[in-house]
């Protein structure tokens, strides 16, 4: 008997130790723990107390393996604030240029050449087609003013009619343009003067233009004495209807002035 309480002794006192080393161990391991996690946060307060003598964190992305261009773009895009200060003006948009007008240049002045057909009362009193007229050729510079054209006509019906004083009223003057202005229009309007000029011009090569020059005879008496001012005769472009009255194809026509060569055409009284 005495030999087997000796061994539940002995067991007891190895039960013993084996529960305090145990104890032992789990209070090592409890007090590695906390100097770990006491450690780890005297690490996190040191890299703030670190962080914050650096300043602030740099607002820069760095690009790295795997990211894409857009952190670069941020990153120059940031980097240029930095440098500047201010952000950079927003870039104006360009629209087409304004066209600036050209100015145009006056017209040159060109040489139209005139035919002019006069037609004598002998001729006049002929058929058309079988009457002759007699051509003169002069040429009128397309910017000359309307009294160069009867200055230059002038001459031309004095050399074939020479009468004793010239008045260009006593003739019937018309013009026509090839192509251009085919019915003949009365050339004594400055109106018609401009629109001879202007569609004669248009023609590109070698302008022309044709006037026909034919003396107005007068075919009626008078109603007032040639010597007094405000004339009224009866007129006929081919000589028609002399005597008295108004004959066939006459036309009613007063003069402000005296008719000055009265006494050459047959049926006039006095």
């Amino acid at each position: 008997m005495p030999t087997t309480i000796s061994l539940d002794n002995d067991n007891d006192e190895d039960e013993d130790e084996i529960l305090e080393l145990t104890s032992q161990r789990k209070r090592r391991h409890s007090a590695d723990d906390d100097y770990e996690e006491g450690g780890e946060g005297d690490n996190d307060e040191d890299g703030e107390e670190d962080d914050e003598d650096k300043g602030p964190p740099s607002t820069k992305r760095w690009r790295v393996d795997g990211d894409n261009e857009e952190g670069t773009a941020d990153a120059d895009e940031d980097g240029e604030d930095n440098d500047t200060g201010a952000d950079p003006a927003p870039a104006k948009k360009r629209g087409r240029p304004r066209k600036i007008p050209v100015p145009a240049s006056p017209p040159a002045t060109r040489d139209i050449e005139f035919t002019a057909l006069i037609f004598t009362a002998e001729e006049m009193k002929k058929p058309k087609s079988s009457s002759k007229p007699i051509p003169k050729v002069f040429t009128h510079e397309s910017d000359a003013p309307q009294t160069a054209m009867k200055t230059r006509l002038k001459p031309l019906i004095r050399a074939v009619f020479k009468p004793a004083t010239l008045e260009l009223e006593e003739y019937n003057i018309t013009f026509v343009v090839p192509r251009k202005v085919t019915t003949a229009m009365p050339l004594a309007s400055s109106d018609n003067f401009k629109h001879l000029l202007k569609h004669a011009v248009k023609i590109k090569n070698d302008p022309t233009a044709k006037i026909t020059i034919e003396p107005i005879p007068v075919c009626a008496f008078l109603l007032q004495s040639v010597g007094s001012p405000g004339v009224r005769v009866y007129l006929s472009r081919y000589g028609e209807g002399y005597g008295r009255g108004r004959g066939k194809g006459c036309q009613s026509r007063t003069f402000d002035k005296p008719f000055p060569n009265l006494p050459r055409y047959r049926g006039i009284e006095r």
